[in-house]
């Protein structure tokens, strides 16, 4: 059994390096049974990782994501209640990013396309073009796929955008320019949980 207070081996601390990036964009095609990431580019630059932010970033996620109460209080949301909670809690807390209107932000909530008035639930930005955007759903929606043809919306509404990040706040999907390609990230504590009360 794997200690909780000791960070898995995972890619989710690495996601948006320029590395990681570069190698995928330069992958090409694939295999569809290939994972998103090779094992030997993820092997490469977990190594290169901060080992001390890791730990820091997996201790808030595990203080905030496996509390009880707060699981519960993040069922009982709608969308639009915890949408800027989330960002802020796991993009910002956990994985590092800053938050607008802090200074040097990378992170935006509510971010509007190029050419409309329509808005994306949150965006990475880097030298203020997005990343990536991020379309959340509530947690009753069980069936991402229309969170992520809209997410590919925006995407395809802002110059450069490269990932797309779709969540219902248990479940999380990560795109690299497809949709035909993910990986998808569980809160296993969560899904745990729901299985054991289905029962």
């Amino acid at each position: 059994m794997t200690d909780p207070k000791s960070p898995p081996q995972t890619n989710t601390i690495i996601i948006f390096t320029p590395e990681i990036k570069k190698a995928a964009t330069l992958r090409g095609t694939r295999d569809e049974n290939m994972p998103l990431y090779q094992t030997s580019v993820l092997k490469k630059y977990l190594k290169q990782q901060d080992a001390a932010a890791i730990a820091k970033g997996y201790k808030a996620f595990t203080k905030y994501f496996h509390d009880p109460a707060i699981q519960e209080n993040i069922r009982k949301s709608k969308e639009e209640e915890y949408q800027g909670i989330f960002l802020t809690e796991l993009l910002a807390k956990v994985l590092g990013y800053t938050m607008k209107p802090l200074d040097g932000y990378n992170l935006v909530a509510e971010y509007k396309n190029e050419k409309n008035s329509r808005k994306a639930d949150g965006a990475i930005i880097k030298d203020d073009l997005a990343l990536a955007v991020i379309e959340l759903k509530g947690t009753k929606t069980k069936d991402l796929d229309k969170a992520q043809r809209q997410a590919f919306d925006y995407k395809a509404n802002q110059t450069g955008c490269i990932y797309v990040i779709t969540s219902n706040f248990h479940k999380l999907k990560f795109y690299i320019n497809k949709a035909v390609e993910f990986e998808e990230f569980i809160e296993t504590q969560y899904v745990f949980r729901k299985k054991e009360e289905e029962n």
